[in-house]
């Protein structure tokens, strides 16, 4: 995805902070092999690429390919949460497909190894099980330490009443630490 297709949130995520990297979600990762790879899952899950035959691919996507990309799948993926009545849940979508089509896929990815104490709902729709996570907020956090960005746009898109209250909780990291200074492959 070229650089004038990421909202003006993600490009500021992207530039190095003040504070440490342990201070601030979500993880970024900076590995051009994992990027790459990362780059290469999306391509598949969006159609641009073949999807695989083989019996351990995952959405289409090489089992070798998922586990070279680790966590830089997850910074491709952007994430809203939604909150029924008490019951949170996280909506999830490839950056690429919401800024391409302006709604969510429908289709989940190959994401539940990058999301240990979540149970998928239905499709791009997960509920958090990690102790702790009670709120929207809390929500926003586990999913930003897990490697997905929170997108405003996104977060009105499923849940507007949701979006002041996550907005101030997630506000310090906008622009999370960066210490090497490279940029991710987006």
């Amino acid at each position: 995805m070229s650089d004038k297709k990421l909202t003006d949130q993600h490009k500021d995520a992207l530039k190095p902070a003040a504070k440490s990297a342990e201070d601030f979600g979500p993880y970024i990762e900076t590995d051009p092999a994992a990027n790459d790879a990362a780059n290469q899952a999306i391509s598949i899950i969006m159609g641009d690429l073949p999807y695989s035959e083989d019996d351990d691919a995952e959405w289409g996507v090489p089992k070798a390919v998922l586990e070279k990309a680790g966590k830089a799948l997850a910074n491709r993926y952007i994430f809203a949460v939604e909150d029924m009545d008490g019951e949170i849940a996280v909506m999830t979508s490839p950056l690429r497909y919401f800024v391409e089509n302006g709604c969510c896929s429908d289709q989940t990815g190959p994401i539940s190894d990058l999301i240990p104490k979540g149970g998928e709902l239905m499709e791009s729709s997960w509920e958090i099980y990690e102790k702790g996570v009670d709120t929207a907020v809390d929500a926003a956090k586990y999913m930003q330490k897990q490697g997905f960005f929170w997108n405003k746009d996104f977060q009105n898109f499923i849940d507007a009443s949701q979006t002041a209250d996550i907005a101030k909780a997630l506000a310090p990291a906008e622009k999370p630490a960066n210490k090497s200074g490279a940029k991710p492959k987006f």
